[in-house]
Order: C-alpha cells, then sequence, then structure tokens
C-alpha cells in the first residue's frame, strides 16, 4: 500500500490574518476561501486555494513540507481586481493608500519561506495597476504652478506596471512606470515589515504639458523636464513631497 494521506476541500466564510498582534498590525479578511488540500506524512499540498479579499479574488497553490526543520514553505500567488485603496495599513482600519492612489492590482508572486520567520521570507512577480489614478501628483501643483503650469493630470492612459520582491524583511516595488497625458513617472519604493516606508519618483513632464505654460515661453524648445518627489514616512501614513533642492 501507498503512504496515508488525507485529502479533501475545506471551506471557511471568513478569515481575519494579521502578521503580529491586531492591536499592532493591519488586518486581512477573507471571505469566501475554498482550500482544495492534500495531506501526507510530511507534506501538505493545497492545489488550488481561492478567497474574496479587498474587492478582488486571490489564487494560490502551495506546498509545506513538515519532515524539515524549519518547516519550509513554498507558495505561487496570484491576484486579481485587488484595490489599492481598499488595503488595510494600520490596525485602526488605516488606508493610508486611499489619499495617494486608486487602482485594481493583478499581479503574481512566488513566495518561499522557513517556519513564520518574515525575516527568511522571500518573494519575486509582477505587479499591474489597472485603470490607475495617481492621486499623489497632485503635490505637484504648488511648484508646477509657479511656472504658470496647470494642475497635472491624475488619471492614467494605461496601466501602470513594476516588479515584486521580498527579502531581508522588506517588500521592493521596482521598476514602476506611469504614463498619463503629458507626463510619465518612474521609480522605486521601499516598505519595510516594521512598516516604515522610503523611496523617490522620477516625474517627467513632457514637451506637450510643458507647452501650455507662458512663462517657460509656451514650451518653446524646451525638451522633457524631470522633477524628482521623495517617498517617507510609513505605510499607514505615508508622505510623499516634491524634491525641490533637485
Amino acid at each position: 500500500p501507498g503512504e496515508p494521506a488525507l485529502s479533501g476541500t475545506a471551506f471557511i466564510a471568513a478569515v481575519e490574518l494579521a502578521a503580529g498582534p491586531p492591536a499592532d498590525h493591519p488586518v486581512y479578511r477573507f471571505f469566501d476561501v475554498s482550500i482544495p488540500f492534500k495531506l501526507k506524512r510530511d507534506v501538505l499540498t493545497v492545489t488550488g486555494l481561492t478567497a474574496n479579499a479587498v474587492s478582488g479574488k486571490l489564487m494560490a497553490t502551495s506546498t509545506v513540507e513538515f519532515g524539515i526543520w524549519p518547516v519550509q514553505h513554498e507558495s505561487e500567488l496570484r491576484w486579481e481586481g485587488v484595490r489599492v485603496e481598499e488595503l488595510p495599513t494600520g490596525p485602526q482600519g488605516e488606508h493610508g493608500f486611499s489619499a495617494l492612489i486608486r487602482a485594481a492590482s493583478t499581479g503574481r508572486a512566488r513566495v518561499v519561506g522557513q517556519g513564520g520567520d518574515l525575516d527568511l521570507l522571500a518573494a519575486q512577480g509582477e505587479v499591474t495597476l489597472d485603470d490607475p489614478d495617481f492621486l499623489f501628483l497632485r503635490r505637484l501643483e504648488p511648484t508646477l504652478s509657479g511656472y504658470g503650469l496647470p494642475v497635472p493630470p491624475t488619471h492614467g492612459t494605461g496601466p501602470c506596471r513594476a516588479q515584486l520582491s521580498i527579502a531581508d524583511g522588506a517588500i521592493d516595488i521596482t521598476g514602476i512606470h506611469g504614463v498619463l497625458q503629458g507626463l510619465t513617472f518612474s521609480g522605486d519604493v521601499r516598505a519595510r515589515f516594521d512598516a516604515a516606508i522610503s523611496g523617490r519618483i522620477k516625474v517627467t513632464l513632457e514637451p506637450e504639458f510643458l507647452a501650455q505654460s507662458p512663462t517657460l515661453g509656451a514650451g518653446a524648445g524646451l525638451g522633457p523636464i524631470d522633477v524628482p518627489m521623495t517617498v517617507g514616512g510609513s505605510v499607514s501614513a505615508p508622505a510623499i513631497g516634491v524634491d525641490v533642492g533637485r
């Protein structure tokens, strides 16, 4: 006879998860969770988890090996339609991104780890923001108005794409690229597991946008102009500013 095994599907109406005590960490809520699984003596395999969360859907396959210490786990995650502005970012139900960006997030990531140690968690993947509204670009208004330029547009003309990685207790979102009418932006952002956030964004004003300025001579002869922005603060209270010193 083969090795004993148990298989089936677990259904859970609602699950709440946090990376630590809920009094100190944001709580993520998942609904209509379905977990098809197969359990052998040393290995648990989840063959097609599905759940609803943050107005979107999460899908995953996972393997957990109990015969190794510390326990090893590996997952392939996919998500679609997750609303960035609805992501919980603090223990009091804060939504720190809601004033900065609105978009539906789709992506995938391969995640590996050992036991429950977050410092040993690693991941590689990619993320796409569909129908994005980059509200943080409004922070440019005081700087641009000094040159006779209008309030910059915030609604993207196409998806915004980036690479996602996790290592050494931090989430890195790199190679960010967004396109709007008359300008583009690129940058990198890091969010540490202690909630600190940092990064830089370069906004490139294209000649068609600069042409709206009488101060700049209607943009005559001007090429693209880069405006640096900084990202700081915490995940629950991110701060984005214009680096006027550069």
